[in-house]
């Protein structure tokens, strides 16, 4: 080993070759050369060639290696020490085509510049400090290099090199400088240039309401406000608001349990995407520094995301339905409906509903009651809801319907005529169905085919009175017409939470028409609840066409229901068809066997087998002292042949 202790300066090229000068000047001039002859050759050879170079001053260490180490590899000669390294370091800072030195070799090369002869264009830039990796001390970067060679750029930052600046001028710094003076421009100017949030809500679009969020602590809330804020909703001509009982059906068909599932954000959203629900709105009621505060978001269902929200408090319980009207009132100018016709058409809960919340959760539980066929339950909730506050014509209302659905006639004219004497208490739509109603109670069924009609023009998506129309002028009219069928067929919307009831009377009305085919189509689409119910009907459909093994098989391929009444309608049908076929001896059967498989029913199809009794025997001279034995019993229940 030899050691050479000499001031000497190491050039790195592009080539990562070493090389040694015995003065700095030396180094500067063959660099210079070597850039010069690069870009001349790469003139010539029309590709780019550029070097990068790093010069140092320092001490080296220089040995030969022995001919067996060189045999197997090894350097002829190896060059040591820490110039080595800074040599490095410079030369990986370099641009292409760049002659970097560190000050001390700038210093020295710079004294000896007159050796390089006439330069012109020669030039010394020097571009700061830098700080190399594993050197300790700061190292001072020059170029040099001839106009129109060099590049005369400040030097990259490398991850093991980078200029001594202060730490806010690091790129690292700067970049998140430039990302926070971004940020600080572009926020405030997203906020005060975006579009408001809005759905795309049109006249007689639909919105979902799910279940009130209670946050007060009283249980009575719940329930009433819910009610509530359905009824006040529901005075909207331009908003339709989806039936509970259609987001219960809908809960089902997601598998849920409609009787323990909350509708909330996600579920109120997912049933309002299967139903095609433009928006979903949910209630809440809190109590806020000793105030009662209502409010209601309108949710984007298609991203869960609240559009925007309305709320309105007061003090106290007598605050609640106040605040509601606001609500309702706000939202419905939302959603796009007139200001002047919310105004209009709008009356107060007070008013409209009752300022009894135990009346009002007596109404609701009676709703729901009604909803599911508990009309014995019904009319017991709405009988607590009148009694509660005798004012409430809307629960008077509802009352006398589910009177007449358990044929208790006279008792649903009297809750009727008390409604009518409160037509200032109900809202605009609850006052002409209650007109409908009374017309169809009593009276002619003209008269209330065109109530009806009245009331299904100016609420179109009052699906009770598009069936009502159907239903009355098929029953009493004896109108198959295209204009009862297109009232069936308005009713028997998806939205409909009792469309199989329309589709039957659409099913029914086909058949009218001898429209078979359509009539086919209808009844078997028609599921539960009606599916067994509606057998009857449906194999009139085959008799009409004279099939009757198809008949048969729907008249005699189910199981009777354990209730007579569910299967008086299979039998009128059965009956029907049997007369048709002109098999008297299965008729007379046919009328025993009701007779007895109806004897215990309260209702009217007793009377109404003894009817066809009647008249089948009054076909018979001979049994006409028999016949009329029965018409005496008939008058003698009051009973209404139909």
């Amino acid at each position: 080993m030899t050691a050479w202790r000499a001031i000497c300066c190491a050039v790195t090229t592009a080539a990562k070759s070493l090389m040694l000068f015995d003065r700095p000047i030396g180094a500067v001039a063959f660099a210079l050369d070597y850039q010069r002859e690069l870009r001349r050759l790469a003139r010539d050879e029309a590709f780019p060639l550029r070097a990068r170079v790093g010069i140092h001053v320092g001490d080296v260490i220089l040995w030969q290696n022995v001919d067996a180490d060189i045999e197997r590899g090894a350097k002829p000669v190896e060059a040591e020490g820490l110039v080595k390294a800074v040599a490095a370091r410079v030369t990986s800072i370099a641009r292409p085509g760049q002659i970097l030195l560190s000050g001390i070799a700038t210093s020295l090369a710079r004294r000896a510049q007159g050796e390089l002869g006439s330069l012109p264009t020669l030039r010394w830039h020097n571009h700061g400090n830098y700080r190399f990796k594993g050197v300790p001390e700061v190292v001072t970067v020059y170029e040099v290099g001839e106009d129109g060679v060099a590049p005369f750029k400040s030097p990259a930052w490398t991850g093991k090199a980078h200029r001594e600046v202060p730490w806010w001028r690091r790129p690292g710094s700067l970049t998140v400088e430039a990302a926070a003076l971004i940020a600080a421009i572009a926020i405030p100017a997203y906020f005060s240039l975006r579009t408001p949030p809005a759905i795309a809500f049109a006249e007689r679009d639909w919105v979902v309401v799910g279940d009130l969020r209670n946050l007060t602590g009283d249980a009575n809330f719940t329930d009433s406000l819910q009610s509530a804020f359905r009824i006040g909703l529901e005075q909207s001509r331009y908003v339709n608001v989806l039936a509970d009982l259609k987001a219960r059906e809908t809960l089902n068909l997601m598998q849920r349990d409609p009787d323990k599932t909350v509708i909330d954000r996600e579920v109120g959203s997912e049933i309002a995407v299967r139903d095609g629900v433009r928006a979903l709105i949910l209630p809440s009621v809190a109590e806020i520094g000793g105030r009662v505060r209502v409010t209601a978001e309108v949710v984007d269902p298609h991203t869960q995301t609240t559009v925007y929200s309305e709320s309105a408090d007061g003090i106290g319980e007598s605050s609640v339905l106040p605040s509601l009207d606001k609500v309702n009132a706000q939202l419905r100018a939302r959603l796009g409906e007139a200001l002047a016709t919310v105004t209009r058409e709008s009356q107060p809960l007070e008013k409209v509903a009752t300022k009894s919340l135990d009346a009002l959760r007596a109404y609701t539980l009676g709703d729901k009651a009604y909803d599911v066929g508990d009309l014995k339950n019904a009319a017991v909730f709405f009988q607590q809801a009148v009694k509660l506050d005798p004012e409430f014509a809307r629960a008077k209302l509802w009352l006398s319907i589910t009177y007449y659905n358990v044929e208790q006639f006279d008792e649903a004219s009297k809750a009727m005529a008390s409604v009518l004497n409160q037509r200032d208490r109900l809202t605009p739509r609850d006052a002409l169905f209650a007109e409908a109603w009374q017309a169809t109670m009593s009276g002619s069924q003209i008269a209330a085919i065109e109530k009806w009609k009245n009331l299904a023009r100016l609420y179109p998506d009052f699906f009770f009175a598009d069936r009502m129309v159907g239903f009355l002028n098929r029953k009493y009219a004896n109108n198959y017409g295209l204009e009862a069928i297109e009232f069936a067929q308005a009713s028997a919307s998806a939205k409909n939470p009792r469309i199989h009831i329309s589709e039957y009377l659409l099913g029914m009305l086909y058949l009218g028409n001898e429209r078979y085919s359509d009539a086919e189509r209808q009844f078997a689409a028609i599921g539960s609840p009606l599916s067994d119910t509606i057998a009857g009907d449906h194999a009139r459909v085959f008799a009409a066409q004279r099939d009757f093994v198809k008949s048969d098989a729907l008249l005699h391929g189910r199981k009777l229901s354990e209730s007579p009444q569910f299967d008086f309608d299979r039998w009128r049908s059965a009956f029907a068809i049997t007369l048709d076929r002109g098999d008297w001896s299965e008729a007379w059967k046919q009328v025993d066997e009701a007779k007895v498989r109806f004897s215990s029913s309260s209702g009217s199809e007793l009377r109404y087998v003894q009817g066809i009794e009647y008249a089948l025997r009054a076909l018979k001279p001979a049994q006409i002292e028999s016949g009329e034995g029965i018409e005496a019993q008939v008058k003698a229940s009051q009973g209404i042949l139909v």
